[in-house]
């Protein structure tokens, strides 16, 4: 799983001079909370070749639009389409 950070200072002027500009920081975390489960898929697979690991042939499915699930055995990477 992954965390992203994202800091930064949101400014606000209002629209008369009685009030002046306004400034506060804003922190934004987010987290990767994306779980893979086994499941059965009655589908058709595609080989995807240059894959070394199921590390690497999940994160690739997960990049990929189209890519509903992911299969690697026998060190070969397979899509379901």
């Amino acid at each position: 799983r992954q965390e992203i950070s994202l800091s930064c200072v949101v400014y606000g002027r209002f629209p008369d001079d009685m009030h002046a500009p306004a400034s506060t920081a804003l922190t934004i975390d987010l987290q990767d909370n994306m779980c893979w489960v086994e499941q059965q898929f009655d589908g058709r697979l595609d080989e995807q070749p240059g894959f070394s690991s199921s590390a690497t042939c999940r994160t690739a499915c997960r990049h990929d639009p189209f890519c509903s699930h992911f299969v690697y055995t026998r060190s070969m990477c397979h899509f379901a389409v």
